[in-house]
């Protein structure tokens, strides 16, 4: 208790922004200490303020999570630790208690802190995707994810996530297409907006719905090439050849033949039905590139 007290406290000097060799010299050392020492990881664990705390108002104003910046850096390393030690702390006490803080802090409005929270949500769902309640946890971090895309959600943070989502919820019916409809709808609400921002945004997401393809459980594929080319059907004549592109490179790469003839001619199906309407004839070349 005591190490796990002194790690703990390693987030007021964080909150100083110490960058001295010294220090980043101790970060290290903390985190193999985390990541080692089953004791300490549980600590800092149980050390995490409860979520109650975090949502309570600050001076009448927002929720602390927000307002108050000591704590989000403190956070910041906190779940850090907790995350370099996740494989050491049981499954019940990362749902029961590290989860709610990491979906806490997903939207937090610092981008490092926000980066720590996804790092500690992607450690939880690894460690506990085997709980019943694994599915519901990887669910509410994609929406909550995805509700602060682009703003607060970085493109990085937002990949990793999904990836993590996708893994914890191998197996588990058709919960993967809850999640790929949550990429589809977001995509397709920010095509419809004309800032830049938005715009690179969707474009990120059709390239993460394409590579859903690539790993979604083979028996919902169909279904989730629907939703694809829902969105591909959508969205501006000039960006659909960019995801075309990006759709073909996948598919070609595509090592799982099971999974690559299907997609094969899904793919050959809606080029064809789109040279129909253009009056291209590219479909036949592309067969030779798949």
């Amino acid at each position: 208790e005591t190490r796990a007290a002194l790690l703990d406290s390693l987030g007021n000097v964080q909150f100083c922004r110490s960058s001295t060799p010294a220090y980043l010299s101790l970060l290290d050392h903390a985190v193999a200490c985390a990541s080692t020492d089953a004791l300490v990881a549980r600590a800092l664990a149980a050390a995490l303020p409860p979520v109650q705390h975090l949502t309570s108002p600050h001076a009448s104003g927002p929720p602390v999570w927000v307002a108050d910046t000591a704590l989000g850096c403190k956070m910041q390393l906190c779940m850090a630790l907790v995350a370099a030690g996740a494989h050491l702390i049981p499954p019940r006490t990362l749902i029961e208690r590290v989860a709610a803080v990491s979906l806490t802090f997903l939207q937090s409005p610092t981008p490092s802190t926000a980066h720590a929270a996804h790092v500690l949500m992607a450690a939880v769902l690894a460690r506990a995707k085997e709980e019943d309640e694994a599915l519901c946890l990887a669910e509410s971090c994609m929406r909550r994810a995805l509700a602060a895309y682009p703003k607060l959600t970085f493109q990085d943070d937002l990949t990793g996530t999904v990836a993590s989502v996708m893994d914890a919820l191998h197996g588990k019916n058709s919960a993967q297409l809850g999640i790929i409809s949550q990429l589809a709808g977001k995509s397709s609400e920010l095509s419809h907006e004309n800032s830049d921002k938005s715009v690179a945004a969707a474009n990120h997401l059709l390239d993460l719905l394409c590579s859903a393809l690539a790993v979604v459980d083979f028996p919902l594929l169909l279904q989730a090439m629907d939703m694809v080319k829902e969105v591909l059907m959508q969205i501006p004549q000039h960006r659909r050849s960019g995801a075309t592109v990006k759709l073909q490179a996948m598919i070609s790469q595509c090592n799982d033949y099971a999974r690559k003839m299907p997609m094969v001619e899904w793919f050959l199906r809606m080029q064809s039905a789109h040279d129909s309407v253009t009056g291209d004839s590219r479909s036949l070349s592309l067969l030779s590139k798949l």
